[in-house]
């Protein structure tokens, strides 16, 4: 019971906090692909959407995270721990595959110009929609982009 609970808290929070991110984020981004209003709007709609797909499978690989972590502390059976690692794997792949999705949905929301300055990295694959993995490139040299990346864990201009 209280398992569930702490999850379905995380999936509440973890929803109310990539709300306030997407229109910043998609602002951002902007400046470098000079977005028209109603690429904005159909942007931050597949962003919302992106969002909502998403989320159950990062509720669900943090849960399972905290599994492996306790079964690590208990010191269990090594066959124990490869299963956990195989769930992980299974629900990150599936992570992976919807991000390409949606880029493949923003994608087919610019236009030709719009869709070169994104592939030489102007924004990232997830555009704006709060996934971890957004790190924006906005006119910056790429490896510039890795040092901040490392540095202090995203390149996107504030």
């Amino acid at each position: 019971m209280k398992k569930n609970t702490v999850i379905l808290v995380l999936i509440v929070g973890l929803a109310f906090v990539s709300s306030l991110v997407i229109a910043g984020s998609i602002d951002e981004c902007d400046p470098a692909l000079k977005l028209t209003p109603e690429q904005k709007e159909k942007m931050q709609k597949v962003c919302l959407d992106f969002q909502k797909e998403i989320l159950p499978f990062q509720s669900d690989l943090k849960a399972k995270s905290l599994d492996m972590k306790t079964l690590l502390q208990e010191n269990a059976d090594l066959s124990k721990i490869n299963a956990k690692i195989d769930e992980l794997a299974k629900i990150k792949a599936e992570i992976m595959k919807k991000k390409m999705a949606h880029s493949n949905q923003i994608k087919g929301l610019l236009t030709e110009e719009q869709k070169a300055l994104f592939n030489k990295g102007g924004c990232s694959s997830s555009m704006g929609c709060g996934t971890k993995s957004e790190h924006m490139n906005h006119g910056a040299d790429k490896s510039a982009c890795r040092e901040k990346t490392m540095k202090k864990g995203c390149c996107c201009k504030k």
